[in-house]
């Protein structure tokens, strides 16, 4: 087995305002943009490919990579879950 592989889990998220609403006006879409930019640039191993959407809803596309090689070798069903930097299970 190789030493030194990963995954990566790719992500199509939407988030829709309650009833549909159309309250995401262009002035609002660009502050909500920017923060949600910012908080994938500032989580490890996540990538932020697009973000986007209409009124009601925004679209994020997102990948995440966890590299495996610090998972514990036993095989226990005993152990929890491990995380790695960007938030995301092993």
């Amino acid at each position: 087995m190789w030493r030194n592989y990963y995954s990566e889990i790719n992500l199509h998220m939407t988030w829709h305002v309650k009833e549909s609403a159309p309250l995401l006006v262009p002035k609002i879409e660009a502050i909500l943009h920017h923060y949600l930019r910012g908080r994938c640039i500032n989580t490890p191993g996540a990538f932020m490919h697009e973000i986007g959407g209409i009124e009601t809803h925004v679209h994020l596309c997102v990948s995440g990579t966890c590299p495996f090689h610090s998972l514990p070798k036993s095989k226990s069903t005993t152990q929890q879950p491990r995380t790695c930097s960007a938030g995301l299970r092993q």
